[in-house]
């Protein structure tokens, strides 16, 4: 999830899905951005407070963080307050290493090595994306900085840019085309090879969620939360106020922009001469409560949950509500008070179901194909101790998931001999 304020060994098991080590699709936050993850089939259910616990590999103590893991490879990436990257072993917990990116990090040049920033939310908030190669991170302090898949810096550099507000920065970058898109409270790109600035687009604001990626007429465009239509190519900004999401981020098919919040909107967008781009609401409607968790969209359907647990299940083509109530989440709480318990984790999508959580470690299994009643939707709740803001990751059959100072792999198909552990790790090999 995006949001604004305020975690045993598989030996044979892990062979049969460990994917080489190579550059190809970016991954990042919700994988690609979507919340969706294709192929991964994890389980439904799983307790860690169960004797024996149940589908659950390992958990390892990485600190906490309101970011989200990715998986790359046989690797798991996250941060961790208030400046560290982290890189765990997939297959049983282990820290493979740690490296930070803070003022002190930056060449002994640099102005702005004794500079200190306050933010009440920290400064890893971001979630790093990585081209198989290399991992990329935005900190909320504005460095940016880059790390090959052994933890050996590539570059890194800061944006000397003041956060909005006491929030700090939430947004997480993305991958285009060799541009690492750095949102340090607006735009910049970033050549992903040497860490040199391309473009910066300071009218094109980046908001609390990650922009979408699109493609029209054959031009790779950015849009943001505050509705900015940005070109990849230079940072021209293109259109503006096409629509809006306070703390989320909007999603996309085709030429349609869908900004699913209080107030939820599709756009269609479309070419207009080289310099512009026309935009035309479809439709509206408006939904209750606050969103901070991203949506996902569907076979034509879209699925949210705002802060206290109710969801919501819209037509894509006509912004009509098919489903609407309170899921067993409990909520609780009001926004910016960071003991409550809230929505916050983004929707995400394996194994043809919907996962669901709050940042008490509640988990909610939904089928999406069930749009007439909760009873047919809700498959399975599911609790972990401590939870967290941040969004799971998927992958084989393992769903990685953040829960307090823990990073947890959740897993199917495990023996006794597996399920007898769900054992903390903390051996490291920090090189």
């Amino acid at each position: 999830m995006q949001l604004r304020s305020p975690l045993v060994a598989f030996g044979a098991l892990f062979v049969a899905f460990a994917l080489p080590l190579r550059a190809g699709p970016p991954v990042g936050w919700r994988n690609d951005g979507t919340g969706i993850f294709a192929g991964a089939t994890p389980p439904v259910e799983w307790s860690a407070t169960d004797r024996p616990v149940k589908n659950i590999a390992w958990h390892t103590t990485v600190g906490a963080s309101y970011s989200s893991p990715i998986v790359v490879g046989d690797r798991v990436f996250l941060m961790a307050e208030p400046d560290k990257l982290i890189c765990v072993a997939r297959d049983d917990g282990k820290i493979l290493w740690e490296k930070t990116s803070n003022f002190g990090d930056l060449p002994p040049e640099s102005h702005a090595r004794d500079k200190k920033l306050q933010s009440n939310c920290g400064f890893t908030t971001p979630t790093p994306v990585s081209d198989g190669k290399n991992v990329f991170v935005v900190m909320g302090t504005g460095i940016v900085a880059s790390y090959d898949l052994d933890g050996e810096r590539n570059w890194i550099t800061w944006r000397d840019v003041e956060p909005g507000d006491s929030f700090g920065r939430s947004a997480s970058p993305r991958l285009v085309d060799g541009l690492l898109i750095a949102p340090v409270s607006s735009l910049f790109a970033l050549n992903a090879a040497t860490g040199k600035t391309v473009w910066k687009s300071p009218d094109a604001e980046s908001g609390f969620g990650a922009s979408a990626v699109m493609e029209l007429g054959g031009t790779k465009v950015l849009v943001t939360p505050t509705g900015s239509v940005v070109r990849v190519t230079d940072g021209k900004v293109l259109a503006r106020e096409i629509g809006s999401v306070p703390y989320a981020s909007p999603l996309v098919q085709g030429d349609v922009v869908y900004f699913v919040s209080a107030r939820c909107s599709a756009v269609k967008l479309a070419p207009k001469g080289t310099g512009a781009v026309e935009a035309r609401e479809m439709w509206s409607v408006d939904l209750d409560g606050e969103f901070f968790a991203s949506p996902v969209l569907l076979d034509g359907w879209i699925y949210t949950v705002n802060k206290d647990g109710v969801y919501d299940v819209l037509d894509a083509r006509t912004g009509k509500v098919a489903l609407s109530g309170s899921l067993q989440l409990p909520p609780g709480g009001e926004a910016g008070d960071a003991t409550g318990t809230f929505a916050y984790p983004s929707v995400s999508v394996a194994g043809g179901r919907l996962f669901v959580g709050n940042t008490k470690g509640d988990w909610e299994v939904l089928d999406p194909g069930a749009r007439n009643d909760f009873k047919s939707a809700e498959v399975r709740m599911n609790h972990l101790p401590g939870g967290s803001p941040g969004s799971p990751a998927f992958a084989g059959r393992q769903m990685f998931v953040r829960c307090g100072a823990e990073l947890y792999c959740v897993t199917g198909g495990k023996t006794d001999e597996h399920r007898q552990a769900g054992r903390s790790v903390d051996r490291r090999a920090t090189r």
